[in-house]
């Protein structure tokens, strides 16, 4: 509910300019170019809002979290890229920074069909499916990726409210960017692309906005529909754009408020991202100025972009160049180990009573050719010199929150990452927190990649026969009466009572150990099991042992989860044994991941 005196408020608000960094304030709509990006900046001035949905949308259950409409302020003014980032923009960062994007990474996308989303092998944001010129909105961008652009431009990803603030363009009221009229054309002049007439002639059955051509089956050329009254563009269709926000349905305030709500910038943890704006391939239904969808920060598709905000002058340069090697080389202070090509069998051990049906069935691997592996998990000292050559920005880091074990379970934790594990780490001790996506990164840096599972059960088995673990038969993980491995044990449970644990057995370590603490084993290799379990380059199908061929298995060709192998300091026997396979989304991370990686010439 919004007061007589917050109106006055908002009446007023608008003429209230803060510029940081300058003695003359700019005035609304001024314009600068970005002296790296080469993108349009546009200043955005400090005001009061109504946000939420607006009288007379219609708002139903499905959109009431757009509910209660409330007053916002934002208490400075910002610079806003006019355009969705292009193309070409991206083009220049990826140049600068060698960045992959997380598409890229995953070795596909998702493509619109006509009814639904299908991944597709090779699509990322160079390739999108269709046609791009370089004046076109970037797609196929994670929100990692967008994040990441926005910091190398000097600025951040907007709030959700800056966001709407930005699209009501100083019109207070309006159901969407353009008015109230429920087709996007003003005094004849059409105003935005979305899912028309040059939509249906492609895609036959999709739900479309009647009567309407824009001219463009999939993305338009970035400014081709008019701007709004802070004089920036497509902020309804062509591409939808990633916001900072993590989502929460219930995130608007609840009740009646004697002042506006101040900056709001969501919440701290989350699953999910907000996304804005609508796209090309949206009818109507998306494009209220107010709606709001969401997506997990990994998700990639040719219909999703992102602008950028900053506080700074635009046309000031945002800083010196990230630092990168200028030929990416593994660190010294990564071992690596030579291991000779060979032939396992891979899957479970007749003997082991807990075998799972995706360890099925039994089957023998060949290895042709020799490779080079870490000796040792990838230290906090190792991944500390990736991060000061390349300026890489972990997934955790970036999500602002990691999980924590509480006893019970692992619960996120804000302000958790590599750096603050939430324990304590000495520089030889694994890193962990890092995502499939920062593993791999790491592992492009240092000349190598990770390693295909069918790899890592080979060193698991250490060149000795088939046995439930790669210790030996039994689950306790003690051979020659030397202690094996760091994993769920007495010194844990003295934290942890009510912990499941190997009872009897003590290592020493009730979280991570430093590597090569117990013994190696018959390939000269540490901690292939327990410590940190460790991210592998395949992604997981259930079926894959049924399928795959018997020689150099390289994982299934896409999926949605990466393998995860070798078991940590929190897992007892059963998560231990050497065909144990567990998976999980490769944004993913948690205290327990690291990894490890390979090589198929030898480091120099």
């Amino acid at each position: 509910m919004v007061t007589k005196g917050l109106l006055r408020v908002l009446a007023v608000a608008a003429a209230t300019t803060v510029f940081a960094g300058s003695d003359e304030l700019p005035r609304a709509g001024t314009t600068a170019t970005g002296a790296r990006d080469g993108l349009t900046w546009v200043h955005v001035p400090a005001g009061v809002f109504e946000m939420g949905c607006v009288e007379g949308d219609g708002c139903g259950d499905d959109r009431a979290d757009e509910k209660p409409r409330h007053a916002v302020r934002l208490g400075s003014g910002f610079w806003m890229s006019r355009t969705e980032v292009t193309v070409a923009a991206f083009r220049r960062f990826v140049a600068d920074t060698a960045h992959r994007t997380t598409a890229e990474r995953d070795g596909w996308s998702p493509f619109f069909d006509g009814k639904r989303l299908v991944t597709q092998p090779g699509l990322h944001w160079r390739t999108p499916g269709f046609a791009q010129g370089e004046d076109h909105p970037v797609v196929d961008v994670s929100w990692y990726d967008a994040e990441a652009f926005c910091s190398w431009a000097g600025g951040r990803l907007p709030s959700e409210a800056e966001w709407e603030y930005a699209a009501r363009g100083g019109a207070p009221g309006r159901r969407y960017v353009w008015g109230d009229q429920p087709v996007p054309l003003v005094s004849g002049v059409k105003q935005a692309n979305l899912a028309d007439d040059e939509t249906r002639r492609v895609y036959a059955g999709w739900k479309t906005v009647p009567w309407y051509d824009d001219g463009h089956t999939y993305t338009a050329p970035a400014g081709s529909f008019p701007a709004n009254g802070f004089g920036l563009v497509d902020m309804a269709g062509n591409a939808a754009e990633w916001c900072a926000d993590w989502y929460d349905e219930r995130a608007y305030p609840a009740g009646a408020r004697a002042e506006p709500l101040l900056d709001p910038r969501g919440p701290a943890v989350g699953e999910q991202r907000v996304v804005r704006g609508g796209s090309w391939v949206d009818d109507m239904a998306y494009m209220s100025v107010s709606r709001r969808y969401f997506d997990a920060p990994a998700t990639h598709n040719a219909f999703i972009g992102f602008r950028c905000v900053r506080e700074a002058r635009p046309d000031n340069a945002a800083g010196a160049a990230l630092p990168r090697p200028a030929s990416p080389a593994p660190p010294g202070t990564a071992a690596w180990v030579r291991v000779p090509a060979g032939s396992f069998e891979m899957g479970c051990v007749d003997s082991d009573r807990e075998c799972q049906q995706d360890e099925k069935p039994k089957r023998r691997v060949e290895l042709s050719r020799s490779f080079w592996v870490n000796r040792a998990e990838v230290t906090v000292e190792a991944f500390r010199d990736f991060v000061l050559a390349t300026g890489h920005r972990t997934s955790a880091e970036s999500d602002g929150w990691s999980r924590v074990f509480d006893g019970r379970s692992l619960v996120k934790q804000p302000g958790v990452s590599w750096r603050s594990p939430g324990f304590e780490q000495g520089p030889s001790h694994p890193v962990v927190h890092v995502s499939w996506y920062d593993a791999s990164a790491y592992c492009d840096w240092a000349g190598g990649r990770l390693l295909t599972e069918a790899e890592f059960e080979y060193l698991e088995r250490g060149g000795g026969p088939p046995t439930t673990y790669p210790w030996g038969a039994t689950g306790v993980p003690v051979a020659g009466g030397a202690k094996q491995a760091n994993v769920a044990d007495e010194s844990l449970r003295r934290i942890h009572p009510s912990l499941k644990a190997i009872a009897g057995y003590d290592d020493g370590y009730a979280f991570t150990a430093p590597a090569g603490t117990y013994a190696a084993n018959g390939l000269g290799l540490v901690d292939v099991a327990g410590n940190a379990a460790e991210w592998c380059l395949d992604s997981y199908d259930p079926k894959y042992y049924t399928l795959s061929i018997d020689r150099d298995p390289p994982g299934p060709p896409f999926g949605l989860q990466r393998m995860i192998r070798g078991g940590s300091w929190l897992d007892d026997a059963s998560n231990l044994r050497a065909s144990y396979r567990v998976r999980d989304i490769p944004a993913y991370h948690d205290p327990l991941v690291g990894f490890r990686c390979a090589r198929d010439e030898a480091p120099r």
